[in-house]
Parts: structure tokens; C-alpha cells; sequence
């Protein structure tokens, strides 16, 4: 589930509701959402912050999504607690938001465009001490995405480049099913 920041505490409250009795019955096995994604579409690192806290009181994991490492710093003061993913590292912020991550033991997303530049601030982030990465390229359709996730397990996995041998994760769309990890 994904919840915007822009949405009143009231909203949210209400999202919360429905996704707690949200569930999926396929072929005799029961599927539930069990990650909550926040956006920080306000800009607000205040409302970011107002938001990731009464989201990191339904127990939920949660992604925090903002390339602002102020926002970021703001939303962890009020759920660091929950160890939630932050998203994203990119190539003008990832100093910062490797700080952010390692001062408050939080994984993070490591995002670039196509394999090659993945690689290298994947490396520049692993070099600032983070442990927990979870790699995202960017891509820009499903066939991109599957392409790519291929290629990063190829890379772990056949020719041995420990580069690519974290989780990845993909955005499949903005509004609907939102995220696959694999």
C-alpha cells in the first residue's frame, strides 16, 4: 500500500483501516499486504514526518520515499524505531542518505540508471559502510524491469560480482500495484 504525505492524519487513518482487513484468497492460501510505502509528494519534511509517525504506529515495515535527505532525517525521527527502508540513494544525494541510513541502522536504496552506474554507487555506498542495500535501476517499463533483474542475479550469481549481490527491488507502476521486491 502506498500513502502520500499530502493526505490529511485523518486520510491516512482511514487507508490504514482498510489495509488492515485487506486480504487475497488464492487457491487456498491467504495473501495480505504487509508493507506500507510513504511518499513525500508534499515537499514538507513536516508533513513527511506527521505521516511516518502515525504510520510507524500500525506496526507495519514501511518505505520512506523521498529523495530529500532533510525530509528523510525528519520522517526517521519519528520512525527510525521500526527500522524502515529508506528510499533512495542517488547520485546527488547518496552521501548524505548513507548517513542518514547507517546513523539510524536503516536499510537503503541504491538507484540508478542501467547496470553500469548501479554498479559504481553501489560501491561508493557499500565504501560509506552500509551493509543493508537493496538495489533499484530505474527502469522504465515491465520488460526494463524484467531485463534488468536478470541481469543483476546474472551478475551475482554467474560471474561472481558481489557488486550486484544484494535484494532489488522495482517500481512497477505510480498508482496500482506499486512495488515488487526480489
Amino acid at each position: 500500500m502506498t500513502v502520500d504525505d499530502s493526505l490529511s492524519a485523518e486520510e491516512i487513518k482511514g487507508k490504514l483501516e482498510k489495509f488492515a482487513g485487506l486480504s487475497f484468497d488464492r487457491v487456498g492460501m491467504i495473501f495480505r499486504v504487509e508493507m506500507i510505502a510513504l511518499k513525500n509528494s508534499s515537499g514538507d519534511p513536516g508533513k513527511f514526518a506527521e505521516a511516518a509517525s502515525i504510520l510507524g504506529e500500525s506496526g507495519h515495515p514501511l518505505i520512506l520515499i523521498s529523495s530529500d535527505p532533510a525530509a528523510m532525517e525528519a520522517a526517521l525521527g519519528k520512525a527510525a524505531s521500526g527500522k524502515p527502508l529508506i528510499y533512495a540513494a542517488d547520485e546527488n544525494n547518496w552521501e548524505k542518505m548513507a548517513e542518514i541510513a547507517k546513523s539510524n541502522s536503516c536499510p537503503l536504496v541504491v538507484k540508478a540508471k542501467g547496470m553500469e552506474a548501479l554498479g559504481e554507487l553501489t560501491k561508493k555506498v557499500k565504501g560509506a559502510g552500509i551493509a543493508d542495500i537493496i538495489l533499484d535501476t530505474e527502469p522504465g517499463s515491465l520488460h526494463d524491469a524484467l531485463t534488468d533483474q536478470i541481469q543483476i542475479r546474472r551478475q551475482a550469481l554467474k560471474k561472481n560480482n558481489r557488486t550486484f549481490g544484494y535484494p532489488a527491488i522495482t517500481f512497477c507502476g505510480d498508482d496500482d500495484v506499486e512495488m515488487q521486491i526480489a
